[in-house]
């Protein structure tokens, strides 16, 4: 299987982003592509948030990684499993500071 391109990816994974929360700012959306511990392809996700924790809920996130994945199979050409992770942008900038 063709692996689709990472801007492809990265703009399902936004376009997904600001359909299910829209106003909220995310930037920057970090994706890794990667295996699990089988050997499946998965990506990992970051999603670095300004703004209030309280728009990032539970009941806006369940199904979000379903949704990711079926357009990232129908549009992305890609059966990667998006592994996603919401950090506030404090968190981020501490994280990115620090030393490798």
């Amino acid at each position: 299987m063709r692996q689709a391109a990472p801007n492809a990816i990265k703009r399902i994974v936004e376009e997904t982003l600001r359909e299910i929360f829209p106003g909220v700012g995310f930037d920057p959306v970090v994706i890794e592509p990667d295996t699990d511990e089988f050997g499946n392809p998965i990506l990992w996700i970051r999603v670095v948030f300004a703004g209030r924790q309280k728009a990032i809920t539970v009941g806006k996130t369940f199904d979000l990684d379903e949704r990711l994945l079926a357009r990232l199979e129908t549009e992305g050409d890609t059966k990667a499993f998006p592994v996603v992770s919401f950090v506030p942008r404090a968190e981020w900038e501490a994280l990115q500071a620090e030393p490798a």
